[in-house]
């Protein structure tokens, strides 16, 4: 009986680590979301895709939080990629993919 018991406490804590897991990432996220959501909220040029992608791409909920109060009361979207070193390389402008595939 103790041992399964034992397998049993076992299952629930995997189980238990799994959906911290899973919360975790939900939050991480909806912050990310977030962070995009008040950028094109408060500032009229598209965020550049590279910007974009960094601050999806980011797993890190404290920075990702960092970012959301500096998208809250930066003054421009370049302040904000300058304080957050998010500066996009090719100066903030979002590549055009040609039909054939190539960018501009």
């Amino acid at each position: 009986m103790q041992t399964e018991q034992v397998a049993a406490e076992r299952s629930n804590g995997m189980r238990s680590q799994q959906v911290l897991e899973w919360q975790e990432q939900a939050q991480v996220k909806t912050k990310a979301e977030d962070v995009l959501t008040a950028l094109r909220e408060r500032f009229s040029p598209p965020v550049p895709v590279q910007v974009e992608r960094a601050i999806q791409g980011s797993r890190d909920l404290a920075q990702l939080d960092r970012w959301f109060r500096v998208a809250l009361t930066a003054s421009s979207l370049d302040e904000f990629q300058q304080l957050t070193q998010l500066k996009s390389k090719n100066g903030g402008r979002r590549k055009r993919i040609k039909a054939n595939g190539t960018d501009t």
